[in-house]
């Protein structure tokens, strides 16, 4: 996609959804996670069985070669399976679900995430208390159970320059999402967005807003989403008390190198959409410093690796 054709971007259009006549679908997207995959899907079944909600789930495979589809099959054979035939990203793989989904809310969770069994009516709960919240998620953890800072305010000149995102959205000091026992006494507070490992979105905000933008592959579409629903009066709100293990990456460790770039289009097609053309060209010039010295970074630390030939 060119410059030019990027600067003419506009926002998809609403989507004509089925009609409603489920609680919640969960959707989640693989690409070669195989095992994560089906430990995610265990933990999504026992919290279904766990729940008082009806609950449809949409597993989209983007043409692993692992064995995922088949594996998935054979395991949950009440789970619907999109298989498609070419890696299509994070954001098309999402929305082909998100067009059949009939949940009243659309929970986007990535494979390599674990759920409490109580957590779809939790999270639902929030949603139904606050009417003007289009996206809540729950406070992502580690495998060792500390906190990913998973919030921040939108992205710019700033966040760029100093290589850190504005987390001061949060009510509570930072050192207090350490303990188990202050996040369970924090209430949800407004963000401006939430990563999209386990990203809660309500049905009628997404017809009014639209579905997620395609022009991202992977990496900065939920915070364009969360920027969409912003601008169309609707919030997007964390829940500290509700906690998700998330073990992170695991589908773009494989191919680091085009993780980095693919990150770079993306916040660079972000800056566009934000502050337009000309408006970006400051953000999206620092982006590209950091962008080509990470990339030196890396090319050094191969070549030093390597071992000269006894």
């Amino acid at each position: 996609m060119t410059d030019s054709k990027e600067s003419r971007w506009e926002p998809p259009t609403r989507p004509r959804l089925p009609a409603k006549s489920m609680d919640l679908s969960v959707i989640i997207v693989n690409w070669n996670t195989k095992s994560l995959l089906l430990d995610c899907l265990n933990a999504v079944e026992a919290a279904i069985e766990r729940s008082r909600i009806q609950t449809e789930v949409f597993i989209v495979d983007n043409a692993s070669n692992d064995g995922s589809v088949d594996a998935v099959r054979n395991a949950f054979p009440k789970f619907r399976v999109v298989e498609n035939t070419e890696n299509m990203g994070f954001s098309r793989a999402n929305n082909i679900a998100l067009k059949f989904a009939i949940g009243d809310y659309c929970l986007l969770l990535n494979s390599d995430t674990v759920v409490p069994v109580d957590l779809f009516d939790q999270l639902t709960t929030v949603m139904k208390q606050h009417n003007q919240t289009a996206v809540c998620s729950p406070l992502l953890l580690n495998r060792d159970r500390t906190p990913q800072i998973c919030w921040a305010r939108f992205p710019g000149i700033m966040s760029e320059l100093t290589g850190q995102l504005d987390r001061s959205q949060s009510p509570y000091p930072l050192p207090d999402f350490e303990s188990p026992t202050r996040r369970s006494a924090m209430d949800p507070f407004p963000v401006d967005w939430v990563g999209g490992a386990c990203f809660l979105v309500r049905r009628e905000a997404m017809q009014e807003a639209g579905l997620l933008d395609e022009g991202f592959f992977m990496y900065s579409e939920e915070t364009e989403w969360c920027h969409r629903f912003a601008t169309r009066g609707w919030q997007t709100v964390l829940v500290p008390s509700i906690t998700v293990t998330h073990l992170g990456g695991q589908s773009a460790k494989a191919v680091p190198t085009e993780t980095r770039k693919q990150m770079y289009r993306s916040i660079v097609r972000l800056y566009k959409i934000f502050y337009g053309t000309f408006g970006s060209i400051f953000p999206s010039a620092i982006a590209t410093v950091r962008f080509s010295l990470s990339a030196l970074r890396e090319r050094f630390r191969r070549w030093s690796a390597v071992k000269p030939v006894q």
